[in-house]
């Protein structure tokens, strides 16, 4: 019996936190959950308001996905995901990420135009100066293009062996 009440608080634990993860990306990381503006912001970059929203719904079902992917068997759910719903949950939760942190930078660029920075332009942290060589512009730009492609292959690499991992799993 205690045991049974342990398991149900963890579990409750598990998904308070999920929801309060939730509500604080929606109000404090993306400005967004204002009643007044249709539960948006005043300001938006995006030019339709449904990818807002589209965002928010994805951004609370993907949470909860990743969440009851992660709850402990000692909880004592018969809930298991099969093992290609636990790589597609792991895929749910790379771009619900990759969103979250689109809508952050957003968020962050709107409030420093609205008040804390004099202009709507954010100078870049290199020089733009035009009297630079031609050749050193280019193996500039590849050598971010490599490191782009780098990083992009370690991702898709890291997603994948995760996924195989998490396919192998079948006792969790």
């Amino acid at each position: 019996r205690g045991h049974d009440a342990f398991a149900n608080f963890e579990l409750f634990l598990i998904c308070f936190s999920s929801l309060y993860g939730f509500l604080w990306d929606v109000r404090m990381d993306w400005g967004l959950g204002r009643p007044r503006h249709g539960f948006l912001n005043a300001r938006l970059m995006f030019p339709r308001r449904r990818y807002y929203y589209v965002a928010i719904g994805f951004d609370g079902v993907f949470r909860f996905v990743w969440v009851w992917m992660l709850v402990p068997p000692t909880v004592g759910l018969n809930m298991a995901l099969p093992s290609y719903l636990k790589f597609l949950s792991t895929v749910f939760e790379l771009s619900r990420r990759a969103i979250w942190s689109s809508l952050l930078l957003e968020h962050e660029h709107r409030e420093n135009t609205m008040g804390y920075r004099r202009v709507d332009f954010v100078p870049l942290h290199f020089s733009t100066e035009r009297n630079e060589e031609s050749e050193d512009k280019k193996s500039r730009r590849y050598q971010v293009s490599i490191e782009v492609i780098i990083f992009t292959i370690g991702i898709i690499g890291s997603s994948i062996i995760g996924g195989r991992y998490a396919m192998r799993d079948e006792d969790y």
